[in-house]
């Protein structure tokens, strides 16, 4: 149902846009069209305008998640590459599904991975039909996995108090300031141990970058690895060697993602924009309710000056909240970062 209505939305906007998801595009269930999708992974990304990471410290010791950057990085026409495939299975340069599972079908397991097959493999996983990708950058986004998931639960969290602290209004008044300051102490070590986690992760995943090597990945199948190392060799070195391959895409991983992770996510001690944007919602909703309580004064506790005044004084109030929210983050992150 939710596919379908994502359709419809998109059948309104003048320029459609395709998502691939490797868990949900690629098929679970036959093990046949499973493997076709992932030799197919390359000519996806070589595809696409833009990749998302959602970046976890596991990433980077994935041969497969490396295999995905090298194919999105190199973006030149690899001539070289195609003269070397001319003679390999011709059906293997569209990148199709269909193409891939003919390999499998008419060939055996042992054949598949055989050096002689390999070839038809790499045309698969870096043809591309690059009619549009040509004209303009290609986008890389790398986001910590922790900053969504954090973001949400800052929203889940903030939304149930706040409707808690309304029902405390209700019963109680009285009890609306311990309830109140019990919540904003639970929020402030749920925030400081975020910020402390973030920063770690961020000064991780600069090291990660730094030190990165290609022979450091993992990889389940040792098949698979050849491959892999196969196709960026391919696309990474003239002379079709593999040092050379490995060093130039090592060095390409290095400088672009890192400059793409400055330039997304600022420093460590920059407060994600993301957290900030939840945050700042929240506390605006919570304040229009305290400027609209102001407006419901009946008429005879005061004349409408003293009325516009109280809601003036109150709207202020709620604007300096509302601003001192990242603030409050930017103190978080920089204390967590000084503390050992």
């Amino acid at each position: 149902m939710w596919a379908r209505l994502v359709d419809l939305a998109e059948s309104t906007c003048r320029a459609k846009v395709s998502h691939f998801f490797d868990r949900l595009c690629i098929n679970q269930g036959d093990a046949k069209l499973k493997q076709a999708g992932i030799d197919s992974i390359g000519a996806y990304l070589r595809n696409s305008d833009s990749m998302l990471v959602l970046w976890s410290p596991e990433y980077f010791t994935r041969l497969w998640c490396c295999f995905e950057l090298a194919v999105f990085l190199e973006n030149s026409t690899n001539t070289k590459l195609e003269s070397l495939l001319q003679n390999s299975y011709t059906e293997m340069r569209q990148a199709s599904v269909g193409a891939m599972l003919d390999l499998r079908q008419n060939s055996s397991p042992a054949n598949i991975n055989n050096e002689e097959n390999v070839p038809a493999r790499i045309a698969v996983a870096t043809s591309a039909n690059r009619t549009g990708n040509e004209t303009h950058d290609r986008k890389l986004m790398i986001i910590p996995v922790q900053v969504g998931v954090f973001c949400v639960a800052v929203l889940v969290f903030g939304y149930v108090v706040s409707m808690l602290n309304r029902v405390m209004e209700f019963l109680d008044r009285d009890l609306v300031a311990p309830f109140g300051g019990l919540g904003f102490l639970c929020g402030c070590v749920a925030i400081c141990r975020f910020c402390r986690r973030y920063t770690q992760d961020r000064l991780e995943l600069n090291k990660q970058i730094a030190q990165f090597t290609v022979s450091q990945a993992d990889c389940n199948m040792p098949q698979d690895r050849e491959f892999i190392k196969a196709v960026i060799t391919h696309l990474y070195s003239e002379t079709l060697n593999e040092i050379d391959g490995m060093a130039a895409f090592e060095n390409v991983l290095r400088s672009r993602v890192q400059q793409n992770v400055d330039k997304i996510l600022g420093s460590r001690l920059q407060v994600p924009w993301r957290l900030i944007v939840v945050s700042m919602f929240l506390a605006t909703l919570d304040n229009l309710d305290a400027v609209a309580e102001t407006l419901l004064i009946p008429s005879h506790l005061g004349d409408s000056r003293a009325l516009a005044e109280r809601t003036a004084r109150q709207a202020a109030r709620s604007f300096a909240e509302v601003c001192a929210v990242p603030e409050f983050f930017q103190c978080a992150i920089v204390t967590s970062c000084l503390l050992p």
